[in-house]
């Protein structure tokens, strides 16, 4: 599959990367049908602001599930999905309300955690 990394600071390239297996019975793994960059990318691009490199850009993208491990139940090949790439602790007293965009002891698909 095609990606466009980010090898270091202002350096983008697009790669052929490898597609994923799915490793845990709780896991899905989706083909993308469409993604972009969000303003948060441009820093992470040109002001040295990746907490890792190289790092995948396009963490804000919709598609379909196209496998789902052996544990997944209410979802099926061919759903079509958009991702919230932020990752809630579900256990700070933002979460506990309910507030998960406000988390104080958030992770990050694409950003944080590959």
């Amino acid at each position: 599959m095609k990606s466009v990394v980010n090898d270091t600071d202002g350096i983008v390239r697009v790669a052929e990367s490898v597609i994923p297996e799915i490793k845990h019975q709780d896991e899905v793994r989706v083909k993308i049908a469409s993604s972009g960059l969000c303003g948060s990318d441009l820093p992470r691009i040109f002001k040295n602001g990746a907490h890792y490199y190289p790092i995948t850009l396009g963490h804000e993208f919709s598609g379909y599930i196209d496998a789902v491990g052996s544990g997944v139940d209410d979802l099926h090949p061919g759903d079509a999905v958009a991702c919230v790439p932020l990752l809630p602790c579900f256990t700070c007293p933002e979460c506990l309300k309910g507030f998960y965009s406000q988390c104080a002891k958030y992770d990050f698909i694409g950003s944080r955690r590959g």
